[in-house]
Parts: structure tokens; C-alpha cells; sequence
């Protein structure tokens, strides 16, 4: 008889390795509302991989947690409709994974998408400055990954080991393994590796006048380096990665967000590019923080990442 874990291994695949790759074959229109489908299944049963890694079910009630924060004055129904949205908005953005290596679709994706910012990012790569790009797990953020590429920006990406964790389903880790190679295809020669094992990698890139991106709505590590910054109302300790690379490499700081805009339309958003100040690098990093809370806080249902919001650490709570 079969264990609930084995029942569960049988769903990915099925999931993973057939209901998608099937449905990105289909006409955008079509593929895209069978993406949210599956995205509210997955919501009312509070599936997601990394639940389903630790078998621990926790991303719709700590999503809640963020939405009843984010949106304190909507009502308890509202709360929860853009609860179970952020896993509707996740299984488009996976979804668009299996997009990234269809050049015919991506090429029409890439002519009817808009990217506001971005000259003033590659004519700094084009004069030899090496850029730190900060985003967030907002919407359609690796879509913006590869938009950028297609442009002509250079791109590198940090991931993380994690992706690789025994205790995720084999089918997971191939289907990270296919998403990143289909990014790789975009970033004009850039790679995406794990910054646990591969920090000298970055460091290298820097030196070459390429671009990295790094997620900037990572907490900080217990007892790692930090940054303290204003970011969805309080005072966060937030990963320092970001700011030490920029610092050590006289690397410019940037960010951008891209945001889907309907069928097969995307908008990419760049900040424009900044010297950090090594002396107080948070005059650099708060305007940055500033522009994706306001976007988190415009469609919190689409922050992807806001089951991390209760475990940010609050600097004034903490004194």
C-alpha cells in the first residue's frame, strides 16, 4: 500500500513533469489559464514544494500572516482571497518557467513587454562598470531575468543550494535544474549558481564589468552580517551580501521588478544605477528597499516570498 509520502512523490511528477511542460506547449492564452488553475488547487490544499520538502504544510497560513499585515484594514474574505492568490500567481510564474526555452514564444513575449530603465544600466556595462542588481520574489521576477538578457544585459544570477536539498523530490530539483538552464539561455553568456558554493564566481564576474542579481528580500542569516533597513514598516535586518559585493568589486547598485501585464506582455522596471556608500551603505540600500515595498505593498498578492515576512528579524523589537 502506499505511504502518504509516496502518494505525494507521485503527485509532483504528475504535477511537475507532466501537467506543466504539457500546458506550456499550449497557446499562451490557454496555458496561462490552466497555470491559475492549478494555482488555486494548489492554494485550497496549501501545496507548495518546500511544504512538501519538509512535510510540513505552512505557506498558505503564513501568507496569510503577511496579507493580514500588509493589508490590516481589508476584511478577513480579502485577506484570504489574496492569500490564496499568491499561489495562483506562483503557478504562473513556474508556468513561465517552461517558456524560457521556446525562442519563437519567447521572442513574441520580448516584442509586446516594456522595460523602463534599463539604458542607463547597460550603457554602464557597456563603459566597463560592473553592476549589483537587487529584486525581489515579486510577480514575474525571472521573466524580468530574461527580458533584460534578450536586451543585451549581461546577466548573472545567485540561487541557492537549497534547490539541490535531499529532502526535495527529484522531479524538483530537475525541474530548477531546466528552469535555470532556459534562464541561462538569456543572459548572454551569465550563469546561475548557488552563492554558498560559488561566491568567488560572483566576485570574478564583478571584476569582468558584468551584472549579478541577488534577491534582496532575503532575511538575514542568524548571527551573519546584516544591513538595517526600513522595509514593510519596521526596521529589518536584511541579508549584507548585496551591499559587500558592491563595495569590494566599485560596483554600481541597481534594482528592478518586472511585472506581469497580461497574456504574454510583461513590464520590466530598472532604478537607475548607483554608487554604494561604503560609509553608510543604507543611504544607498533604503531608497532600493523603498521601491519594492511600494510594489509589494501595490500587489501583495503577488510577493511570492511573503510567507518570510514573520520571520524578518525587527532591529527596534530586538533592543
Amino acid at each position: 500500500m502506499a505511504s502518504w509520502g509516496d502518494l505525494g512523490s507521485i503527485s509532483q511528477i504528475i504535477d511537475y513533469d507532466t501537467l506543466l511542460p504539457n500546458i506550456s506547449r499550449l497557446p499562451l492564452p490557454i496555458g496561462q489559464r490552466l497555470a491559475q488553475a492549478r494555482g488555486w488547487i494548489h492554494g485550497l490544499i496549501d501545496y507548495d514544494w518546500r511544504s512538501q520538502g519538509i512535510g510540513q504544510h505552512y505557506v498558505r497560513e503564513a501568507t496569510l500572516q503577511a496579507m493580514q499585515a500588509l493589508m490590516p484594514e481589508a476584511g478577513k474574505k480579502r485577506q484570504l482571497l489574496y492569500t490564496l492568490r499568491r499561489f495562483v500567481h506562483n503557478s504562473r510564474e513556474e508556468w513561465e518557467s517552461y517558456l524560457f526555452r521556446n525562442q519563437k514564444v519567447m521572442q513574441s513575449i520580448f516584442e509586446k513587454s516594456q522595460i523602463e530603465g534599463l539604458e542607463a544600466l547597460i550603457e554602464a556595462q557597456k563603459n566597463g562598470k560592473s553592476l549589483v542588481l537587487l529584486t525581489s520574489h515579486l510577480d514575474s521576477y525571472c521573466m524580468g531575468i530574461v527580458l533584460m538578457g534578450m536586451s543585451g544585459l549581461r546577466l548573472n544570477v545567485m540561487t541557492t543550494a537549497l534547490l539541490k536539498d535531499p529532502r526535495l523530490d527529484p522531479v524538483i530539483q530537475t525541474f530548477f535544474q531546466k528552469k535555470i538552464q532556459g534562464l541561462e539561455m538569456h543572459t548572454q553568456g551569465g550563469k546561475l549558481m548557488s552563492h554558498e558554493k560559488n561566491l568567488s564566481y560572483f566576485y570574478k564576474a564583478l571584476s569582468r564589468g558584468e551584472a549579478v542579481v541577488i534577491q534582496a528580500d532575503v532575511p538575514a542569516a542568524p548571527n551573519a552580517d546584516a544591513i538595517a533597513v526600513p522595509f514593510l514598516g519596521e526596521i529589518r535586518r536584511m541579508s549584507a551580501g548585496a551591499q559587500r559585493l558592491a563595495i569590494k568589486t566599485n560596483s554600481l547598485m541597481a534594482a528592478y521588478l518586472c511585472l506581469h501585464q497580461g497574456v504574454g506582455k510583461y513590464k520590466v522596471i530598472c532604478t537607475s544605477p548607483k554608487m554604494i556608500d561604503p560609509a553608510h551603505p543604507e543611504r544607498t540600500l533604503e531608497p532600493i528597499y523603498q521601491f519594492i515595498e511600494t510594489h509589494i505593498r501595490q500587489f501583495p498578492d503577488r510577493w511570492l516570498a511573503a510567507d518570510l515576512l514573520r520571520v524578518y528579524e525587527n532591529v527596534q523589537g530586538s533592543n
